[in-house]
């Protein structure tokens, strides 16, 4: 085995397979993987690492908790509104019709803007619209009451994505707080319907917001607190694909609404506005589909995104199996 001394002072040897053994690139990747589990340099200590990951992994909680808990006190919310069986779809469906329309156009806000005035902006309207919807006095208050928490739910949760993902390095480090943020998903979940079943017996369906809305300000709070003001994650050259924005946002909306009323209009699905509905919104997806491969030069959903093996057979089993696990939610709630 022969050694030597490189003029960067490194030392380098040769065995018999001629490796070589402690060269640069191995020393990038040794600091590299250190940098990768240690605390990142945006963060004075622990404790404000810790603050930090607990506002991004309660804000998933949060919107978990109001998606599954209302189903438990929609019957309670029914009587006392008197909403017919007809309407009780909407204040269920409606925040989750508002969020999926409105997250691609708030991930390219968090690109242009910052995630961090996403994050608490969303977290402040639905904190607002929260509170509004406990002291709602009549379904249609409710109605849009529940829409405009999904606004805030579009915009912090790809906001709280996009600030784990521009803090931590790739490894270790990184792949834990994830792990965490997806395990409190199903925590939430079964936190809203735990304190759902609890308001609804015990106290009153009010209380439900109540709760929720002072756990969405906890989160505000603990997110000034907490967030770096500058992660450098905006991009000064990212701008909003407003012709992919005015075809995906109508289009989602319109078939959404007709597969949550087709049920419920006076015919069925023969009723003439829900087959109307059905085409212009598949028309609208079908247009927003050109845009984003052919038009935009900086789409709101990259073809890039599906060309990885199986991305596209992974979305399609995602897209049944969402599809049918809000009916099985609301109807499994009687």
């Amino acid at each position: 085995m022969e050694s030597s001394v490189l003029d960067n002072g490194v030392v380098t040897s040769d065995d018999s397979t001629g490796r070589a053994v402690n060269c640069p690139e191995e020393l990038d990747k040794a600091a590299l993987e250190r940098l990768a589990r240690q605390r990142p340099s945006n963060f004075k200590n622990a404790y404000s690492e810790y603050g930090f990951v607990l506002s991004i992994i309660l804000s998933m909680m949060m919107c978990e908790y109001f998606v599954s808990g209302f189903n438990i006190v929609l019957p309670e919310v029914a009587t006392a509104l008197h909403i017919s069986d007809a309407q009780r779809t909407w204040p269920a469906a409606v925040p989750n019709l508002t969020t999926a329309a409105l997250l691609l156009p708030f991930a390219r806000m968090c690109d242009i803007y910052g995630g961090r005035y996403i994050f608490l902006g969303g977290h402040a309207w639905s904190f607002v619209w929260s509170l509004g919807a406990a002291f709602s006095p009549t379904p249609t208050i409710l109605i849009v009451c529940r829409a405009m928490q999904g606004v805030g739910f579009s915009a912090f949760l790809p906001a709280g994505l996009a600030l784990l993902g521009h803090t931590y390095r790739p490894g270790p480090r990184k792949n834990l707080v994830y792990s965490i943020y997806g395990a409190v998903a199903c925590v939430g979940f079964y936190f809203g319907i735990l304190i759902g079943a609890l308001a609804a017996q015990f106290l009153d369906w009010r209380w439900y917001f109540y709760i929720g809305s002072i756990l969405m300000f906890f989160v505000v709070v603990l997110g000034v607190v907490t967030i770096p003001r500058d992660l450098g994650d905006h991009d000064k050259d990212a701008v909003m694909d407003w012709w992919g924005l005015v075809t995906v946002v109508p289009g989602l909306v319109l078939v959404v609404y007709a597969f949550s009323d087709g049920g419920h209009a006076p015919d069925g699905w023969r009723t003439p506005y829900i087959y109307v509905t059905l085409i212009i919104g598949v028309l609208f997806l079908a247009v927003f589909t050109y845009v984003e491969g052919w038009v935009a030069t900086q789409p709101l959903l990259p073809s890039e995104l599906f060309k990885p093996t199986y991305m596209r057979r992974l979305c399609t089993g995602l897209f049944c199996a969402y599809g049918i696990f809000g009916i099985f939610l609301f109807y499994s709630s009687y």
